[in-house]
């Protein structure tokens, strides 16, 4: 497998923000991500994969299971 690529389609959009680590090739590729949430909105996150294999591109799509369940702001306590 060639030329791996993962980005999230509607980052903005889901409230969340990623970091997704480089691509770990073994023998089979491995991708790590840390999500937090910056925002409480109800978007799920799209996933996109790009890859090419024996000279042909290939793209899938899918939808991240992941919401935030508790929001957190910064209280004054003065």
């Amino acid at each position: 497998m060639d030329k791996l690529s993962v980005s999230v389609a509607n980052q903005e959009a889901c409230g969340l923000d990623f970091n997704i680590s480089p691509i770990k090739y073994d023998n089979h590729p491995q991708i790590m991500m840390q999500v937090m949430s910056t925002d409480p909105k109800q978007q799920l996150p799209v996933l996109s994969l790009s890859y090419e294999i024996n000279g042909a591109s290939k793209k899938l799509e899918f939808v991240l299971p992941i919401f935030t369940n508790k929001f957190l702001q910064r209280v004054d306590m003065d």
